[in-house]
């Protein structure tokens, strides 16, 4: 599987395999690359590579070994791209998910129950 395929391609293919649109896809990698928390430091891999590692193996349930060799790299190469990846996206949600000032007050349910409210 050739990413460049993948993003030029029909519109349904990209879906399937990242279960993520396009231009969803696209910005989300913009972002990691605008705030410096995903960068293409090396040749082997690009920004957009490494994010579709994380979706592919998240929504297909997939091993390392499909992943590498869907994507054409090495395991260790895949491995290596996975944590990083997965660390940006950790990080990009750490900035743009903020508590809510009203967490503070939940129902007597939800506080008492440790299913929700461990």
């Amino acid at each position: 599987m050739v990413l460049n395929k993948v993003l030029e391609g029909n519109l349904q293919v990209c879906y399937n395999i990242f279960r993520m649109d396009k231009t969803i896809f696209r910005h989300l990698c913009n972002e990691l690359k605008r705030l410096h928390l995903l960068e293409e430091d090396t040749g082997i891999v690009s920004v957009e590579e490494a994010i579709g590692t994380v979706l592919f193996i998240v929504g297909h349930n997939a091993d390392y070994w499909l992943t590498a060799n869907c994507f054409q790299h090495s395991l260790k190469t895949t491995q290596r791209q996975f944590r990083h990846a997965l660390r940006a996206i950790h990080a990009l949600g750490c900035l743009i998910i903020w508590l809510d000032a009203d967490a503070a007050e939940l129902p007597h349910s939800l506080r008492g129950n440790e299913k929700y409210y461990p």
